[in-house]
């Protein structure tokens, strides 16, 4: 999520590891969501109980266009 909109969703696997996943940002994906985005993991448990967190950061030097602070 970024500026309040989904940017990107999937659905990550790791049947050698269920708890372990990584996610790769791209350059693209990493200008939509400049300056600060946010991940949502959420997973069904086996009893069939809902887990999710969140983690928010900062995007640095992804801009797609040039920008100065004054």
């Amino acid at each position: 999520m970024s500026k309040g909109s989904i940017v990107s969703a999937q659905t990550i696997t790791n049947p050698s590891n269920p708890d372990v996943f990584k996610i790769m940002l791209d350059l693209e994906l990493a200008q939509k969501i400049s300056p600060k985005a946010r991940i949502v993991v959420w997973c069904v448990a086996s009893n069939s109980e809902v887990i999710s967190d969140t983690i928010e950061f900062n995007v640095d030097g992804a801009f797609a266009n040039e920008v100065r602070i004054k």
